[in-house]
């Protein structure tokens, strides 16, 4: 189950479109959204980062949560830049 929700916010940071890509990488990254995980209470922070024309890029995140097995959990942390 964790496994999963963890699967689901990756893909879905990586595969959502952005509507213009640049080449410029000015990084000016701003809140876009939360991923709250209600098993464990852990809460991450999604940023989107714009160029200097506020035209969105990427989206950049460090994901730091539990992934649980039965009776066995290890802490994950990834460090996530979609384009």
């Amino acid at each position: 189950m964790r496994f999963r929700e963890l699967c689901i916010l990756i893909f879905s940071v990586t595969f959502v479109p952005l509507t213009t890509f640049s080449q410029h990488r000015e990084d000016t990254c701003k809140f876009a959204f939360n991923f709250i995980s209600e098993e464990f209470e852990v809460e991450n922070v999604i940023n989107i980062c714009t160029n200097s024309d506020q035209i969105p890029y990427q989206y950049k995140a460090e994901i730091n949560m539990p992934v649980c097995d039965d009776t066995l959990c290890a802490n994950v942390v990834i460090k996530l830049f979609g384009i």
